[in-house]
């Protein structure tokens, strides 16, 4: 096994800001043209000219406004007001762009095009973060009963529910193909989800051939497989359990989130005698994922758990609400 490839996958963050009236006319303009022709149009806005292209429908959640920069830009959504304290902006990045910039890039770039645009910024936070893993392995064997997913307690695994109450995160939904199963997710978003499939394949039906450049390997090599292990942390994820909302919070603690993922969700050896899954090993696929992750985010990551993060805000807090307490008694 060999991993061809590894980075962020989506970004997805909010903006509070707004932009001036004068900009969002321009965009009815130019949205106007494109419902017009139902079909993109290029268009310059902002204080800076900026080029973007004007979609002639807008995104769900309010925003009437869509415009993107091509295949390796960004998407954005914004809203039809002049109000800089409501949250106008949301900005979604995708595989293109940060497989060709890397994320720190990709992520510069979105905040020059609003500036451009003239955007007044207040605040971000960030609803969604993928890592994706691309291993070339020596056969397509993916099995679904070899994944395990822990309860809170870690004593021991289970599939579906405890009882007809519960709602079970780790449920797991199949792809098949012919008699071949091509893809695993497990979890669910806006939480976190881990989701295995056959890469290769995908590349091809999506017609994202730029993949195989990324890989350096022929589309025409005989036997190749690509198995893509995708991570995905989702905004009660990310602010719930790590308090993570900025980018800075992202850049403290992103990896403790995926460590923790591969560690509550595992792949595990097939024909293996000991009947508790709690003891058994663990695929050398995701030893491979797991070694790779600790490797390659250790810069971000602080070591913490969620329940030493919780406790660290309610401290905060506390510190907090005292000071303000004592305030109030000396008035």
């Amino acid at each position: 096994m060999e991993i061809l490839y590894s980075g962020f996958d989506t970004i997805d963050f909010s903006v509070k800001g707004a932009l001036s009236a004068k900009v969002l006319t321009e965009l009815e303009v130019a949205k106007a043209e494109a419902e017009k022709h139902q079909s993109i149009v290029l268009f310059k806005a902002g204080p800076d000219n900026v080029a973007v292209h004007v979609h002639e429908s807008g995104l769900r959640g309010g925003f009437t406004f869509r415009i993107s920069t091509g295949p390796t830009g960004e998407i954005i959504g914004i809203k039809n007001s002049t109000d800089p304290d409501q949250w106008n902006f949301t900005i979604s990045i995708r595989a293109a762009s940060l497989a060709t910039k890397g994320w720190q890039k990709a992520r510069q770039d979105a905040w020059d095009l609003i500036a451009g645009l003239g955007a007044m910024v207040n605040e971000h936070s960030v609803r969604r973060i993928d890592y994706a893993i691309d291993i070339r392995i020596p056969h397509w064997d993916l099995r679904l009963e070899s994944f395990v997913a822990h309860s809170r307690s870690t004593v021991r695994p289970h599939w579906g529910k405890k009882n007809a109450n519960d709602i079970d995160e780790f449920t797991p939904q199949t792809v098949t193909k012919g008699r071949k199963l091509s893809t695993v997710t497990i979890g669910k978003m806006p939480g976190r989800q881990i989701i295995a499939y056959d890469k290769k394949t995908a590349s091809i039906e999506k017609r994202e051939l730029f993949w195989f450049d990324l890989w350096n390997v022929p589309k025409d090599t005989p036997d190749l497989e690509i198995m893509r292990v995708e991570l995905r942390a989702g905004k009660s994820e990310l602010k719930n359990k790590w308090q993570i909302r900025t980018f800075e919070d992202v850049e403290n603690a992103i990896g403790d989130v995926f460590e923790r993922l591969t560690a509550d969700i595992r792949y595990l050896a097939p024909q293996q005698s000991d009947s508790n899954v709690s003891r058994q090993t663990s695929d050398p696929l995701w030893n491979l994922v797991r070694g790779h992750l600790s490797q390659k985010l250790f810069d971000l990551r602080s070591g913490l758990t969620p329940d030493q993060v919780r406790e660290m805000k309610r401290k905060e807090a506390l510190r907090t609400y005292q000071k303000l307490i004592l305030g109030n008694a000396a008035g």
